[in-house]
């Protein structure tokens, strides 16, 4: 596929776009700590007037809201990655530090959490005593919240917990570790779990490394500048090629964004013509070395090493015909293979057994054990946590013999936009889809009985991109273990 001399990147667009590493925790309603304590039992109408609704519970603050009249059912929110310090890019906020109680990313926007409260739905979040691959501290302290909840409001009737991004991976492991979860909800979840997706980022890096920055440092991080310098040099590289048209690393970059199967889709790029597919997949391809350099510095410091390997990797056989004429097309004829042959004659980087066991057992690898009606939603052009977790964690849930306790959900954007009101970013959910999700849950706990197609389709009012059709991609890399034993190597 030729592409016409002429044709630009939005430049301005794929450097803003690897903010979305520090957005992906951003939420609503900060948390201030009143001193008075109370308690109240489900079904009556307990107030924060004489119940401690925000403050600390063991260095994590958290932050409740109640109903004018209880429906006796919690909902317990887990927010997305936070990192600390904030990625070097332009205009990066420092890591947001208040509790959340439900999904909204403006604290004055409630149409998430308005409309729950006023169906008699309580709220809780936690900000989580550390920020960054936070899992070892929030699985606990979501435990710690409910008992809290209980302790000064009282039992619930049903508690539902749910959450977005690393947050949707958080939700799982809750679920699957304590008995007073009835349902969960993950939303847009890192549910391959962290070996696999930061194996998957890994490769991203490598590919960079061999093919366009040699030095460029892609694990073993002493802290987090040295992570920061090495996403530095990335970042540069990506919007310097978008920025001059050069088209061999433009070429390069397509490579290492086929290998990962990079999303063609955004918030801002339809995937309409070459330019905008372009500018999706740079976005994808910064966002996921964030993760892989910035995010694996914070998980090697908590594990003791590296994790992560692609010894197993077969990179040609990752990428199709339509993409290699794609990469072609700005390298010349056989640029593809020729790129490809130097990745998989490239040396390996090795795990190290013991950071790779604590890895699986301590930062998040769902089991697929489910114990409580799940429902999941997932945007199908993800740039952050590709929709393709969701094809994992649907084999070990079927590899467990749990496919009755899950419904797995999509949503599309329209065929062309500026902004995708939907179905198109990290975590693009309308308050109408998110809302849906409970009452979806609501239902099924109620009765007894999945959700039918025709039951999801009335609760996902418009506007929506609920897409019942859809089957999400295959995982692009064969794992180096089973998928229904993550990380046991």
């Amino acid at each position: 596929m030729a592409i016409r001399r002429r044709t630009t990147l939005p430049v301005a667009a794929i450097m803003s776009s690897a903010l979305i590493v520090a957005a992906c925790g951003s939420s609503s309603n900060p948390a201030a700590g009143p001193t008075s304590t109370g308690s109240a039992s489900a079904g009556s109408s307990p107030n924060c007037q004489n119940i401690p609704c925000a403050g600390e519970i063991n260095g994590a603050k958290f932050l409740i809201e109640l109903p004018n009249q209880w429906n006796g059912t919690l909902l317990v929110w887990n927010h997305g990655l936070r990192l600390d310090p904030p990625p070097p890019v332009p205009d990066a906020k420092p890591a947001d530090t208040y509790a959340p109680d439900g999904p909204s990313k403006d604290p004055n926007d409630r149409s998430v959490v308005g409309p729950l409260l006023d169906q008699g739905y309580a709220l809780a979040g936690s900000a989580y005593s550390q920020q960054n691959w936070a899992v070892p501290v929030a699985v606990p302290e979501a435990n710690d919240l409910y008992n809290y909840f209980v302790e000064h409001v009282g039992l619930p009737k049903r508690t539902y917990v749910w959450g977005e991004s690393l947050g949707g991976l958080i939700t799982e492991l809750v679920a699957e570790q304590y008995p007073w979860v009835t349902a969960a909800a993950p939303q847009c979840g890192v549910l391959a779990g962290t070996n696999m997706t930061m194996d998957l980022a890994l490769d991203g890096a490598f590919g960079v490394q061999q093919l366009l920055l040699p030095n460029l440092q892609i694990n073993g991080y002493a802290d987090s500048q040295q992570a920061a310098a090495a996403f530095t040099q990335v970042y540069n590289l990506v919007t310097q090629s978008a920025k001059t048209l050069n088209k061999e690393n433009l070429g390069k970059l397509l490579t290492v964004a086929s290998i990962v199967d990079a999303t063609t889709k955004t918030t801002t790029a339809d995937g309409a013509n070459t330019a905008s597919k372009l500018q999706a997949q740079a976005e994808a391809l910064l966002t996921g070395l964030g993760f892989g350099t910035l995010g694996r510095a914070n998980i090697e410091s908590q594990v003791g090493g590296n994790f992560s390997t692609n010894e197993q990797a077969t990179y040609a056989n990752r990428v199709t015909a339509a993409e290699k004429q794609q990469i072609d097309a700005f390298g010349g004829p056989g640029s593809a293979n020729e790129w490809l042959s130097q990745l998989d004659q490239a040396k390996r980087v090795q795990f190290e057994q013991a950071p790779r066991v604590t890895a699986n057992t301590k930062m998040g690898n769902p089991t697929g054990v489910l114990k409580v009606p799940t429902i999941t939603l997932h945007t199908e052009y993800d740039p952050a946590v590709p929709v393709y977790e969701e094809s994992v964690f649907k084999q070990r849930v079927s590899d467990n013999g749990k496919t009755n306790s899950l419904v797995q959900l999509y949503t599309k954007p329209p065929a062309s936009y500026q902004t995708a009101p939907y179905g198109a970013g990290h975590c693009n959910f309308t308050a109408t889809e998110r809302l849906a999700l409970i009452q979806l849950l609501d239902g099924w706990v109620s009765s007894g009985n999945k959700p039918t197609n025709e039951q999801i389709q009335t609760a996902f009012k418009k506007p929506t991109g609920l897409d019942l059709t859809y089957t999400p991609p295959p995982w692009p890399a064969l794992p180096p273990e089973p998928i229904s034993q993550p990380g046991q190597t």
